[in-house]
């Protein structure tokens, strides 16, 4: 018998006569590694990522037919069989309530948790155990006082494998090694619906995982806190699981039941994720693909400096898998070490030439490089992504649905990049090519999900068209892509949890800021003002999912700013400008700090308007006070070079206004001839 870690990868070996366990020897990807995520996905539903977040699933067909029942008894009384619709008796007790003359006489067979100290705020270990024996923890002869002699006994590798009757079970494997149980397969006479198995095993708090086998295909569920697994019988649909229960596994509790689940509900449940690693590393440190995906938790959960540890731990562990490598360079990015992570992008695709999909995600990576430098270079980016589109394509049509998917992934990626790189790069027709563009990344985002990919993909479509609308103001409207991002929203918020959904939220507000800055240059005021507040509402809710650095700061604040100066310019409304301002202020003057060069500039012609719209609201000190704080930020964009000295003569001359008529007595009129301040253009 195997273990659960070996069973994850595996499939059908013979072992007693007319016998068959469920799992076997491991049919690998094609590097001889297990597919995953960035690599290929190992589980699956239908073919499909599975990404349900309930605890317990639907059954896939209606009640079971009449037959042996699985009873509940408490620990005051024997209860009789219930309804003839239940699988076989084996209710749950503590490990110290089922005695050896119980279990030999053929009494209720109990699955009993027992404690285990491996615990965090979330996660309890609690190993199940069956009819008094604990996989890990019993011994060879704790069965014999248990259970009796065996029907029939057999060697494999080396460890002991015994076939026992136990109660109303006709076939319970057990599999010996060093003298030691380490795993019990319990075969059930007929199958029987997955959450009714789970529920009268009083598993159903707990979080189960899908298994499948190297080809995508659901094979069982695993509970990885109680060392349980259901193998479920072949399924009569092609590409979809039986969810029909054929075989209770029990194995000691290890670090890759958690380490799957994690990665199951990583993207949209980071947070649990994190707490599934932890579990995992306790009880194997060097697990080198929980540290892989405790680094790309973190990056998940903005936490960049922790991720970019795991990173570098996981690598150190197995320094010759690339998409380890290939997080860590994201993560490199992430934290401003640009040169180091393209480094890193390129040992990857040198690696990869096997692995085409990671080849594919490096090149596209590195184009993101390009187009986020300091300054950008957007013909260097497109160059990289149309090579990761030439790589990704033949792969978006592997028989393998992990390949697949991770190559339509980049596709998506890419296109989306390249569009963006065109709308703000130094190319003509933009118009035109960009749209194009944008519809190939849709289309690719809309087969993805067909198959079960992230409806996340269509978001950054959206979102992607929308920045690209800035670029390209007249060649793309953004009404259809905002309509867009709001059919796709629902359903990825849906399937969200915790601080995922509050990230997501920020994600879409910052997209429609785009889109306020979009209609602004079109003059659609109306339509920047709806859509702007729609932004604030959802950046204000999602900025608590992260720590705010100073572009977040500036981002808000850049948002309250433009929907003030719509009040002050186009509707001449320097009240209801003032109160937008309001909220602006404190953002940038946060993101002000320590700036220099052009972006200085631009802050400083920001605080001179915002004081325009002051003065005019007769809050003269509050205008005094952002003229003066735009000027010094301008002076210093004029010392570095990044701006002409003409840009401070217009916020000088508004200064001197408002120092002179500042002395005149708020009752006196202003002198006719006195300059009145105005707004920088």
């Amino acid at each position: 018998m195997c273990s659960l870690p070996s069973m994850i990868r595996s499939l059908f070996v013979p072992l007693f006569c007319g016998l068959a366990l469920f799992f076997g020897p491991a049919v690998r990807g094609q590097d001889g590694v297990l597919p995953s995520t960035n690599d290929v996905r190992t589980v699956q539903s239908g073919g499909n990522v599975a990404r349900s977040s309930q605890p317990t699933l639907e059954p896939a067909v209606g009640p079971a037919e009449s037959g042996p029942t699985l009873t509940l008894r408490n620990e005051t009384s024997q209860a009789g069989p219930v309804e003839s619709r239940t699988p076989p008796d084996a209710s749950l007790n503590r490990a110290g309530d089922a005695s050896g003359s119980d279990a030999a006489s053929g009494r209720n067979s109990t699955l009993e948790p027992t404690v285990d100290p491996v615990t965090n705020t979330e996660v309890t270990v609690d190993p199940a155990a069956f009819n008094g024996i604990t996989p890990g923890v019993s011994t060879l002869d704790d069965v014999r006082k248990a259970w009796g002699e065996p029907t029939a006994r057999t060697e494999q590798d080396g460890d002991l494998l015994h076939l026992y009757q136990v109660g109303p079970f006709n076939r319970v494997e057990t599999h010996f090694r060093e003298g030691k149980v380490v795993g019990i397969v319990v075969h059930l006479e007929k199958a029987y619906p997955a959450k009714l198995v789970g529920e009268h095993l009083q598993l159903s708090n707990v979080r189960p995982v899908l298994v499948s086998d190297p080809r995508g295909m659901v094979i069982g569920q695993a509970f990885p806190e109680k060392g349980v697994l259901f193998g479920f019988a072949p399924s009569d649909e092609p590409g979809k699981a039986s969810m029909l229960v054929t075989q209770i596994v029990l194995d000691p509790i290890s670090a890759e039941p958690f380490v799957l689940r994690a990665e199951t509900f990583l993207e949209n449940d980071p947070e649990s994720a994190e707490k599934d690693l932890r579990v995992a590393l306790r009880l194997d440190p060097a697990h080198a693909r929980a540290h892989w995906l405790l680094a790309k938790s973190y990056m998940l959960l903005g936490a960049a400096n922790e991720g970019l540890a795991a990173a570098r731990r996981a690598v150190a562990s197995a320094p010759h898998d690339p998409q380890y490598r290939l997080t860590l360079a994201q993560l490199l990015a992430s934290t401003g070490e640009r040169e180091a992570a393209l480094r890193e992008l390129q040992t990857v695709a040198a690696a990869s030439e096997n692995r085409p999909h990671l080849k594919a995600r490096a090149v596209c990576a590195q184009g993101d490089l390009h187009a986020n430098g300091d300054p950008p270079d957007y013909k260097k980016a497109v160059e990289y992504y149309t090579e990761a589109i030439k790589i990704a394509h033949p792969i978006a049509s592997d028989p393998h649905p992990a390949y697949r998917l991770a190559a339509k992934e980049v596709l998506v990626d890419a296109h989306i990049g390249a569009a963006r790189a065109i709308a703000w790069g130094p190319w003509e027709q933009k118009e035109i090519v960009v749209p194009r563009w944008l519809e190939r990344a849709g289309a690719a985002a809309d087969e993805l999900a067909k198959e079960g990919g992230s409806p996340l993909f269509r978001i950054r479509v959206a979102a992607a068209a929308l920045s690209a609308s800035v670029g390209v103001p007249s060649g793309l409207d953004p009404q259809p892509w905002i309509a867009r991002l709001e059919e796709a929203a629902p359903g990825a918020l849906a399937e969200a949890g915790g601080v995922r959904r509050l990230q997501i939220q920020w994600d879409i507000g910052v997209a429609l800021y785009d889109a306020v800055q979009c209609f602004q240059i079109r003059g659609e005021h109306d339509a920047a003002l709806q859509y702007g507040l729609e932004a604030a509402e959802l950046l204000e809710n999602g900025q608590t999912s992260r720590t705010l650095q100073q572009s977040d700061y500036y981002l808000m604040g850049r948002l309250y700013f433009r929907l003030g100066a719509i009040h002050a310019i186009a509707k001449q409304d320097h009240a209801a400008a003032v109160e937008l301002f309001d909220k602006a202020v404190p953002l940038l003057q946060k993101a002000a700090a320590g700036t220099s060069g052009l972006s200085a500039g631009r802050l400083g012609e920001t605080f001179v308007s915002m004081g325009v719209s002051y003065w005019e609201s007769n809050q003269a000190s509050k205008a005094i006070e952002l003229t003066e704080q735009g000027i010094e930020l301008l002076e210093a964009a004029v010392q570095s070079g990044a701006m002409d000295a003409t840009a401070l003569e217009v916020p000088h001359s508004n200064l001197a206004a408002m120092r002179r008529q500042a002395r005149i007595p708020s009752s006196a009129a202003a002198s006719p001839n006195e300059p009145t301040p105005s707004i920088p253009r």
